[in-house]
């Protein structure tokens, strides 16, 4: 794929995901069929391209996405509080920075077995959903009712290690990291 229609998919993919709240990658393939673009070529276009062509398009059309961000991070910071006991790692968009005001709030949380998660939220009269699941690895759930969306994927520890694939990211922000952006962002305004 040439330069030009890698920026051009990039674009689309980012204004889709700005108008419709669609994740990057579902974002990425309507963009793609829109312009004609096959799969295969498609997927020369990243997660990364795609959030540099959001966050151009955010400081183009959308001047108060920067409070977007600080709604969504401080949200994220009251939910990671009530998880603490499962360490909690923010990742996602949230954490990198780059939303739309229909981005969710993603977590990863440690738990020895799904069923400690679950208990939790159910004593804690949060109502979720299983959306996603592989068994002894992790189990993804949607808090139902909740404004703005949170996704919480509960990382399943095996033999007693830590399996925090998300939480070793670059962009992933534990509570205190995410406390000290946030007091920076609030000292900044």
């Amino acid at each position: 794929m040439d330069r030009r229609t890698q920026v051009e998919l990039a674009a689309l993919a980012a204004r889709i995901m700005a108008e419709s709240g669609l994740d990057w990658l579902g974002a990425r393939a309507k963009a793609a069929r829109r312009l004609g673009v096959g799969p295969g070529v498609a997927k020369q276009v990243d997660e990364s391209d795609i959030r540099q062509a959001l966050l151009a398009h955010q400081k183009l059309f959308e001047p108060g996405s920067d409070l977007t961000l600080y709604r969504l991070r401080q949200a994220a910071l009251q939910v990671m509080r009530q998880l603490d006991r499962f360490n909690p790692a923010l990742h996602g968009a949230v954490a990198a920075g780059v939303v739309t005001d229909h981005t969710p709030i993603e977590l990863l949380a440690e738990v020895d077995s799904e069923k400690e998660l679950e208990s939790y939220l159910l004593n804690a009269g949060i109502d979720f959903d299983v959306v996603d699941a592989v068994a002894g690895d992790f189990v993804r759930y949607r808090c139902d009712g909740s404004e703005p969306a949170v996704v919480i994927t509960a990382n399943i520890r095996k033999r007693g290690r830590s399996n925090r694939r998300a939480a070793q990211s670059p962009a992933a922000l534990m509570t205190r990291d995410l406390e000290a952006l946030l007091a920076e962002d609030s000292r900044a305004t």
